[in-house]
């Protein structure tokens, strides 16, 4: 499936199974990861529409995955690692992800695992918000320097608090 968050569950969800509809398939879902409330409706209408869906949680307290899903909207992605790069380096957007960054919330469960970047190496195993005070710079600077640095190849394991895991889980 696409997108997880809150603001494009939904509208992936519908695309799996308009897949599944079109292709005449059952649809899997994995790794689902996201509020019970809000999408467990979503796949009780699809089965009452004959969607034979299921899914699979992705139940462990952390997960592996790549710096810039963790601390970048997908709007900053679009077109690829060049065209992300660029926004990366403009000033404009990285006010914008400052911004963005407050709705977001903080990454302070966010452990750098993997960093290209050799002057960026020495925050390998450290919490996304230790390595920022370290470097002495604001947390949207250090992020898209790191990224821009290593080309977008840096790599964390993002825990999730206890209640994350619990919305998942149907009673």
């Amino acid at each position: 499936m696409r997108r997880y968050d809150p603001a494009g569950v939904l509208d992936s969800m519908e695309e799996v199974f308009r897949i599944g509809r079109e292709a005449g398939v059952p649809v899997q879902i994995s790794h689902f990861n996201s509020q019970a409330a809000r999408v467990l409706p979503k796949v009780d209408e699809a089965r009452a529409r004959g969607v034979d869906v299921t899914y699979d949680l992705y139940c462990y307290l952390a997960g592996s995955s790549i710096l810039a899903m963790q601390a970048l909207p997908p709007s900053v992605q679009e077109g690829g690692i060049t065209a992300t790069l660029a926004r990366l380096s403009d000033t404009r957007v990285r006010n914008e992800l400052r911004e963005w960054s407050k709705r977001r919330g903080p990454l302070d469960l966010v452990r750098l695992s993997y960093v290209e970047a050799k002057e960026y190496r020495k925050y390998e195993g450290w919490l996304l918000p230790d390595a920022i005070r370290a470097a002495g710079q604001d947390a949207t600077d250090f992020v898209c320097d790191l990224l821009v640095a290593s080309g977008m190849a840096a790599g964390c394991i993002a825990a999730r608090t206890g209640s994350a895991v619990k919305r998942m889980c149907r009673p």
